[in-house]
Parts: structure tokens; C-alpha cells; sequence
């Protein structure tokens, strides 16, 4: 019989197998899960009776009414039980008697408290009616009582009842061939096996045997009790009741209700996204724009080998006289010295030796010792030599360009304390190249000539920061007599250029002493007069011209005081051209002195204009003037065409161009407008210099103009085709040396 007891710590009511008692077991229920013994069931004694007791009725239900039995049963098998008189009753169900305090209970109540069951005699029977062969139609069959509480137990129990197996031989599976659609059967026990159709004889496999079998609640897919509630998520699309307590931020974004708050990206990854792809077109850029530059490179040196195998391999009949053709092949080095300068470093050359290579080779052409007596005072000789003077300025470069043996140190090291190796030892400076070029210039051209060129070497080196460097121009270009005049030119020029500079002072400080001696004694003063000097004293603080030679108010001025009063005027005040033009025209010497003034006035204004409209208003008398006496100022009026085309004025510096005397100077200063004309306007058309007929009045200045058209050619992208009709072997070279240099300022 079940055990049914409650827990004795949260009254729960449990129903158990009395073959559990006495054990212990653990609380179900959640709010408690603890440790209890399970109790003793009734006594044995009231089931073991051979047939159950009727217990006695409970209150209020009517007691059962017995079935009756027949007195004698047959032996046959049709044997019908007596039918009942009144309609069967309910039977109570008998219990054993038990304590109230620890005996069973049921639907809370103990049974103790039931009345004890007690017997009912069972009512006389009437003498069995004999047996009838058919039982009468109002006979009703009565089933034997049924024991709920066991069929009860057995639903409930935690093991199933065994199941009644059908044997596998009992059943047939039907086969059809897949090849040949014949029907046979086969037993269920081949049921996974293959087997031979037996028309066509190939291969079957008899499919599996399903047995269905239904859901057996014992089996549970979770550790959760049978009765737990299970946790399943919601339906997808479904929403329920309870979440739409408020609306998720997405979903008002996705309608548009509210904007979308993006978090800012980090710095390092915007740099990291943005970056790559810019430094991936960088890259390419890169290596494009080195593939170009390798290409343009390597055609500027083929043009420039052409035009020096070109000139080199001129026929002698084609030649033009040996002096004229040595200053050709000067001037054709120069430019490609100067190109070798300025190209880019290459692994396996070495372009600083390379350009002093060519620039010797431009000077070992003009060498005195090359020339004629009657051809060491060609101007255009002279020029040249300015000119390479200039370019042997851009040998020198930084400390760090030094290291890399890329430009020269500017003057020698004479501070280091070491001794020199034997790689070091015929280590090249750019005071030394320079001091080999003017050698050669300095007794060979009159004392304004070279004044221009030192004016233009200080206006290089200055902005270099080679002052003192500029400071020893004087003795390398000018004769001890002149060096007076010049030191004080060119340090009225640093002074200019660099007025925190101490070289002014110190210059100053040194032609004291000499001026003050000549201003002592009786003897002739140099030529040229130091003119500048006393200009120089005025602006150095503290310090009071020696010899102070004043400027009449009326009349003439002679040349060293009109030199004097005209740089001392514009030292201090360049804007004034209007006053120092007032003086020159007071020039003692109404054409000679007058050009001094002028070209004064051209260097030192900063409105050198009226001083080329006045210079031009001398033309007539300029052509007037004897050869020997225009070749006393051709220095001069060379010097003021070129400042003239400098500033733009192309007419004034044609006309004075034009006055002065064939055979080199009007030739160089021909060319020379048209270089500075186009370095001024380097996109405006210009037209090259024109060439004789007769081949042997040809000069450098010639290819000197030639030069700069070429070049002006190749920095707006022209080739070599438009130079067709240039003459061969002289001439046409200069095309392609000046389609490389071009090539090479584009760049």
C-alpha cells in the first residue's frame, strides 16, 4: 500500500511506495529542499486477507449494496453470475485502524479519525435459480471491482511498464526494384542488409525498420523537475505586452526620430585609414616622378655629350680662326660645367670632379699663355673669364655637402690640428679655383671692367655668408695701386647687402692709414682716385673723412669728386637718383666723366631709370667719338647696356649696344641683352642673335646669345627639332648645350 505522510518542516503531502520506509529523502519544494524520514506504512495484516474488506460506510454515503453469487457454478463455460436484484452502490474502502497522531493521512485529514470499518452480514440469499443455457434479457453483467490506487501507482510509477514486443520474424517488408520495378517481400530481420533482386539479380538494401513509439514523459530533455515551468524564448516577430514599456534607441533611429550619435574615431585611426591610401599614391607618385626624373636626366647628358662630340669633330674647314674657335670651345665647357654642377648625385659618378674637369678645360682655353699678345685683351675674352669666375662660385656648398663630397669647403681648413691623409691632402677649395680664373683677368682689362665683375662676385657670395671671402676679391683682381679704390667698393657693397657685417669697418680701418699718407704728402695720388673710400669713412661711426673734398655749388666737377660725391650721396640715401643725376651733368668731362657718373647712378639707385634715359641721350656723341677714345669707355658703356636690359630697358641697352666697337664688345653685349631679357622674362618670345654671313667675323658673343636662346627653348619644352636650320659644327652645338641647361631649369 502507498505511504502518504506529509513533510514535517513545510506540511508538504507526498505519496511514496511503501518500500520506502524508513528512509530518508530531500525535500521537492523549493523554499525548503530539506532532509526527512520517510515513515512506516500501515500494517500488512488487512491486505494479506484472501479477499478486501468492505469498509464501512462513511458518513452521509449509503452503505453498498453486495453483489449476489450463485450458489453452485457449473462446469460449463457459459456460466452467467446471478443478476441483482437493486442497482449496485458504491463500496467504501476499508482501512486498518491507526493512531491519530502518527497514522496516515488523506486530503488532510488523518485516518485514525474515521470511524473503525466494521462488517456488514451480508443479506440471505435466495435458493440460486437452476442454470439456463441464455441468461434473460434483463440480466446485467457486473464488473469485479476495480483498485484505482494501483492503477494510480502504476501511471505514476518512475519505471514503465514493460512493453509487449512484436517479434521482427513476425513482419514482412515489402521490396521494389529500383532497375527492373519487380515486387517481392523480404522478412524484417534483413531489414539494413543488401539482397539480390530476383529478376534482374542486382544489389538491394532492404531499408530500416521504424517502430513508432510514443512520448514517454520520464524521459526529460532537462534537469529541471517534470513540472517546471521551461524557459523558452520569445516568438520571432512577437512582442510581448511587457516590453513595450519603452522604444529602443535603434529602432527611433531607424524611423527617423532622432539622429544617430556617431562616437568620434580616434585620431590614430582616422591617421591609419586616411593615411595608408595617401601614402600608397604617394609612393607611386614617387616612383613615377623618379622614373621621370632618371629619364630627363639621362637625356640632358645625351644632349650635352652630342654637343661637345659635335664641336670636337668639326671639320678644319669648317673651323673658325684659332682664336675665335679656342673662346668657342671656352664657352661651350663653361656650360657644361655648369651643368655638371647642378645634376643630381648618381651612384658610380662623381659630378663635382667632373664639372671642375670641364670648367679647367674653359680655362686652360683662355690662358694667357694660349693667347696672342694682340688677343689677351679680347672683351669677350675677358667676359668669358667673368663669367666662369661666376660659375666657380657654385663649387662651393655647406659642411654637410662637403661631407658628402658634393661641393668644395670655400676656403682651407686652417684651424684643424691634424696631419692631412693623402685623399685629403689635393682636396680642392673654391678660393683657390677662383684665385687660378682672375688671375688671368687682372692685367689683361682696364680698371672698370673688372670692377663690374667684382661687384658681381660680392652680390654672389655675400648671400652665402662668404664676406670675408668677398673681401679678398680685392687682391685677387685688382694691382696693388687700384686695391685702394676697390676694397672700398666692395665694402660699401657688403655693407649693403649685410649691414650687421664687421668687413666694412674692418676695411675701413685698414685704408686709414694709406689715405691719410697720401693725404700728407705731395706725391701723385693713384689711379684710380679712392674716392669710394671717403664715402666709406662717412658711414663708418666716429670716423671723419681725411681728405674732405667738397662738391662746388656751380660749375664743373672733375671726375674723382664727382665719383665721390655721387657715391656718398646714394650710400646714404638710394632713393635719391633725381639729385645725383644733377651732379653728373656737372661732369667736367662732358661724355668721359659723365658716363662715370652715370654708371654710378645705374649701380647704386634704386631708380637707375633716368640714369639709362640720360645715358642713351648720349648715343650721337658716343659715335663721335674717336676708336681710341670710345675704347677708353666701351668697359663702361658695356656695363650700362647691361644693367639697362637687366631692368627691362631693351631699347636704351640696344642703342648703347650698338655704339660700341665690333670684334667683341658689341658681339658679347648682344648676347648679353638677350640672356638677361630672357632671365627677366623668361616666357617672352625673344629672337636669337643673327650671325654674319662671313664666318670669320663670328665671336663668342655670337654663341653666347645663341646659348641663351637654346636654353630658353628647352625650359619651355622645345627639342632639337627647331634648331634644324642652325649652322653645323660651330654653332649647333650651343643648340643642345642650351636645350640641356633649359631642360635642367624646368626641372
Amino acid at each position: 500500500m502507498p505511504i502518504d505522510f506529509r513533510c514535517p518542516h513545510c506540511n508538504t503531502l507526498y505519496r511514496l511506495k511503501d518500500d520506502l520506509a524508513g528512509k530518508t529523502a530531500r525535500c521537492r519544494t523549493e523554499t525548503c529542499r530539506k532532509v526527512m524520514t520517510i515513515p512506516a506504512g500501515p500494517s500488512s495484516s488487512a491486505s494479506s486477507s484472501s479477499s478486501p474488506a468492505m469498509p464501512a460506510a462513511l458518513p452521509g454515503v449509503p452503505s453498498p449494496i453486495p453483489v449476489a453469487k450463485s450458489a453452485a457454478v457449473t462446469s460449463s463455460a457459459n456460466a452467467v453470475p446471478p443478476v441483482a436484484t437493486s442497482p449496485p452502490v458504491a463500496a467504501a474502502v476499508t482501512k486498518p485502524a491507526t493512531t491519530a497522531t502518527d497514522g496516515p493521512t488523506r486530503n488532510g485529514v488523518h485516518t485514525a479519525a474515521l470511524p473503525a470499518p466494521q462488517k456488514v452480514a451480508p443479506p440471505p440469499r435466495k435458493p440460486a435459480a437452476p442454470v439456463q443455457e441464455t441468461p434473460p434479457p434483463a440480466a446485467r453483467l457486473i464488473a469485479p471491482p476495480m483498485d484505482a490506487e494501483s492503477l494510480a501507482l502504476n501511471a505514476l510509477a518512475d519505471e514503465p511498464p514493460a512493453k509487449e514486443s512484436t517479434a521482427p520474424t513476425q513482419r514482412i517488408l515489402p521490396m521494389t526494384c529500383e532497375m527492373c520495378e519487380h515486387k517481392w517481400s523480404v522478412p524484417a530481420t534483413m531489414a539494413g542488409k543488401n539482397v539480390l533482386c530476383p529478376d534482374c539479380q542486382r544489389r538491394q538494401r532492404v531499408p530500416e525498420l521504424k517502430i513508432a513509439e510514443t512520448d514517454n514523459w520520464r524521459q526529460q530533455s532537462s534537469r529541471l523537475p517534470s513540472l517546471a515551468k521551461r524557459e523558452e524564448g520569445p516568438l520571432e516577430g512577437v512582442q510581448a505586452s511587457t516590453q513595450t514599456q519603452s522604444v529602443s534607441v535603434d529602432s527611433m533611429v531607424q524611423s527617423g526620430a532622432i539622429e544617430e550619435d556617431l562616437d568620434p574615431l580616434p585620431l590614430s585611426y582616422r591617421l591609419i585609414v586616411r593615411g595608408i591610401p595617401i601614402a600608397l599614391v604617394l609612393v607611386v607618385l614617387g616612383l613615377a616622378f623618379s622614373w621621370f626624373m632618371k629619364k630627363d636626366v639621362k637625356k640632358q647628358e645625351n644632349l650635352m655629350a652630342e654637343a661637345l662630340k659635335q664641336f670636337d669633330s668639326t671639320p678644319k674647314e669648317s673651323q673658325l680662326p684659332a682664336p675665335t674657335q679656342m673662346l668657342m670651345k671656352a664657352n661651350l665647357e663653361l656650360a657644361a660645367g655648369e651643368h655638371e654642377i647642378r645634376m643630381p648625385p648618381q651612384e658610380g659618378k662623381n659630378r663635382l670632379k667632373e664639372a671642375r674637369d670641364h670648367l679647367s678645360q674653359a680655362l686652360g682655353e683662355l690662358r694667357l699663355e694660349r693667347q696672342k699678345p694682340e688677343d689677351r685683351k679680347r672683351p669677350d675674352r675677358n667676359a668669358l673669364l667673368g663669367e666662369l669666375a661666376l660659375v666657380v662660385i657654385q663649387l662651393g656648398g655647406t659642411p654637410d655637402q662637403v661631407k658628402e663630397h658634393t661641393r668644395y669647403p670655400w676656403v682651407p681648413d686652417t684651424t684643424a690640428r691634424k696631419i692631412l691623409k693623402i685623399s685629403e691632402s689635393g682636396q680642392h677649395t673654391v678660393h683657390e679655383e677662383l684665385q687660378r680664373v682672375l688671375e688671368n683677368l687682372k692685367e689683361n682689362s682696364d680698371f672698370d671692367f673688372r670692377i663690374a665683375i667684382a661687384r658681381r662676385l660680392v652680390r654672389e657670395l655675400v648671400p652665402r655668408g662668404q664676406s670675408l671671402m668677398a673681401r679678398n676679391v680685392a687682391t685677387q683682381l685688382f694691382l696693388p695701386p687700384e686695391q685702394l679704390e676697390a676694397k672700398a667698393i666692395i665694402a660699401l657693397e657688403i655693407q649693403r647687402l649685410d649691414p650687421p657685417s664687421s668687413v666694412p669697418t674692418e676695411i675701413a680701418r685698414e685704408l686709414e692709414a694709406p689715405i691719410r699718407e697720401m693725404s700728407t704728402t705731395k706725391a701723385k695720388p693713384p689711379f684710380p682716385f679712392p674716392s669710394s673710400a671717403q664715402a666709406l669713412l662717412r658711414t663708418i661711426p666716429g670716423e671723419k673723412p681725411i681728405m674732405d673734398r667738397k662738391v662746388p655749388a656751380q660749375g664743373p666737377i672733375q671726375e674723382p669728386d664727382l665719383r665721390a660725391a655721387i657715391v656718398d650721396l646714394l650710400s646714404k640715401d638710394p632713393g635719391k637718383s633725381a639729385d645725383a643725376l644733377a651732379l653728373a651733368t656737372r661732369s667736367a668731362n662732358p661724355i668721359d666723366s659723365k658716363l662715370t657718373g652715370l654708371l654710378q647712378i645705374a649701380e647704386w639707385s634704386t631708380d637707375p631709370g633716368s640714369a639709362f634715359d640720360a645715358a642713351a641721350s648720349l648715343v650721337k656723341d658716343l659715335k663721335s667719338l674717336s676708336p681710341a677714345d670710345m675704347k677708353r669707355g666701351a668697359s663702361r658703356v658695356y656695363r650700362l647696356a647691361q644693367l639697362a636690359a637687366k631692368e627691362g630697358k631693351i631699347t636704351e641697352a640696344k642703342a648703347l649696344a650698338d655704339t660700341l666697337p665690333t670684334g667683341g664688345y658689341r658681339e658679347w653685349a648682344q648676347g648679353e641683352i638677350t640672356r638677361q631679357r630672357i632671365e627677366r622674362s623668361p616666357s617672352e618670345p625673344v629672337e636669337a642673335v643673327e650671325l654674319p654671313e662671313d664666318r670669320s667675323k663670328w665671336c663668342a658673343g655670337h654663341a653666347w646669345g645663341r646659348l641663351a636662346f637654346a636654353r630658353q627653348a628647352g625650359r619651355l619644352g622645345e627639342d632639337k627639332k627647331k634648331f634644324a636650320d642652325w649652322p653645323n659644327g660651330v654653332i649647333k652645338p650651343f643648340a643642345l648645350a642650351g636645350l640641356a641647361l633649359g631642360m635642367q631649369d624646368k626641372r
